[in-house]
């Protein structure tokens, strides 16, 4: 039996500051989680990631990117 829980985050990170050009990244994340017992759990995520650099021509081949995560986990509290 144990208890389900479904999951949703959006966020976004920008890494501009003065003289720095670290570009910018957004994510959405969609999870599953398994509660078994109450001392064990399994999750299970999806991340989108996509980055946005300030300045690819510094960097070459840094473009913008999509980036797909696939993510499990477990946990056991004892």
């Amino acid at each position: 039996s144990g208890a389900w829980e479904i999951a949703a985050r959006y966020s976004s990170i920008d890494l501009e500051d003065s003289g720095y050009t670290g570009g910018e990244e957004d994510n959405i994340t969609l999870g599953v989680n398994w509660y078994a017992t109450p001392n064990v759990r399994f999750m299970a995520n999806y991340i989108r990631a996509s980055t946005d650099p300030s300045s690819p021509d510094a960097f070459p081949g840094t473009g913008d990117e999509d980036v797909n995560i696939f993510q499990v986990r477990s946990q056991i509290d004892f």
